[in-house]
């Protein structure tokens, strides 16, 4: 069975770029802070940055055309600025260090491109690289409408992996290559370095044994799971589709093994906003019930009001369960859902606005997220995270797609 994969030119920023400016957080993080945006588009100032090669969810809906252009204007003029270095012999491991809760945590990664005839968020469809979460398609039309635009791609993209003996990543990380880039990312992002290692032939073998080995140990291939990034997979896949170009077929991904000591699932938290949300609470309370044992936490805000929600045990049920009661209210209600990447970050918007409601969700385990996607499909949409929204990946690395 061929890999879906494909080693092609990666752009990196030149030597004198600032990379604390140029490398920015996802685009669908922070999506209800705007002036957290605004902040970083404050602090990047004149300089180069990929902020100006994205387009921040919290900003989706607001102008979208104008907004395109100005980034495909962008790319352009820093392709021909000469803004970018080629990288195109070799494997690229990328290094990330954050500090959570006082503790230090160091994720390891490969880049990687990736055939999109080889993905599909459909479970019938049995892809060997496969959404682990459920697909909004009302999410893809914009998504594509700003990538049809674009000359270059920049991944926040992250694939997980099952390889729980450690033979595609940790080889190549321990092994010595040529340092491409190193520096402090803004806004509290931790650190990253990036280096080049001659390993694409020991990839390409260690992939291949892990294919064979997913058929043995789920009764089908599977090689990847979308940790991140699903919407963009998903709104590449259309492009390509919609436009035949050859250059579009693939995406510039990073690959993570699920089993990473530095990879955590967190929980995506839950923000209704623009409703009746006393008769929410009610409603959420009826539902599930309340939890008086001595370890329950507090799982529900409501201006003053904090209530400990009593959840199913499996955390992909809760998670389900929650959804399902919120999309039937804000159905017949109005709304709003937002989803949120940290407890604190879900807590200072409760604070601000009395009338909204905050819903924290217990995390679920990483180790069965390959199986149940195997069995049932993707989980519920917006189940978990792959860390706090500022350890997520930083645009870095761009490829050309015309």
């Amino acid at each position: 069975m061929k890999l879906p994969i494909m080693w092609d030119k990666i752009l990196l920023p030149k030597i004198n770029v600032d990379l604390s400016k140029w490398a920015v957080v996802a685009c669908d993080q922070y999506t209800s802070n705007p002036e957290y945006w605004e902040k970083l588009d404050t602090q990047v100032g004149d300089n180069p940055s990929t902020l100006r090669l994205i387009l921040p969810e919290v900003f989706l809906g607001k102008d979208d055309e104008t907004r395109s252009k100005k980034i495909a204007a962008a790319m352009g003029e820093y392709v021909k600025g000469g803004i970018f270095d080629t990288v195109d012999d070799g494997v690229i491991v990328v290094e990330r260090t954050t500090v959570s809760n006082g503790s230090t945590k160091k994720r390891k990664g490969i880049m990687l491109v990736v055939d999109l005839d080889a993905y599909s968020f459909k479970h019938e469809d049995k892809a060997l690289i496969r959404a682990t979460e459920g697909t909004v398609i009302e999410r893809l039309p914009p998504r594509a409408a700003v990538r049809a635009k674009c000359g270059l791609e920049l991944p926040h993209i992250m694939l997980l992996v099952d390889d729980p003996k450690r033979t595609l990543i940790e080889p190549l990380v321990k092994a010595k290559g040529k340092e491409l880039y190193k520096t402090e990312l803004n806004s509290g992002g931790g650190k990253i370095s990036g280096k080049l290692v001659d390993g694409c032939k020991q990839a390409e073998s260690a992939l291949e044994k892990l294919l064979a080995d997913s058929i043995k140990k789920y009764g089908e291939p599977l090689l990847f799971g979308v940790g991140d990034g699903n919407h963009s997979l998903a709104a590449a896949k259309m492009v390509y589709e919609q436009s035949g170009n050859p250059k579009s077929k693939y995406a510039l991904v990073e690959v993570v093994n699920i089993y990473d000591e530095g990879l955590e699932f967190e929980p995506i938290h839950r923000l209704i906003i623009g409703t009746k949300s006393k008769a929410l609470v009610d409603v959420l309370v009826a539902k599930l019930g309340v939890d008086t044992g001595a370890k329950a936490k507090h799982n529900l805000m409501c201006g003053k009001q904090k209530i400990s929600l009593k959840f199913p045990s499996d955390a992909i049920e809760a998670v389900a369960k929650v959804q399902d009661i919120l999309d039937d209210f804000v159905t017949h209600n109005g709304g709003e859902i937002d989803y949120i990447h940290g407890e604190g970050d879900l807590e200072e918007l409760c604070a601000k606005d009395s009338n909204s409601v905050g819903i924290l969700l217990p995390p679920m385990s990483k180790d069965a997220l390959f199986e149940y996607v195997v069995k049932k499909g993707a989980l519920p949409r917006k189940t978990f995270s792959m860390g706090e929204a500022y350890e997520k990946r930083y645009y870095l690395e761009a490829r050309e797609i015309r």
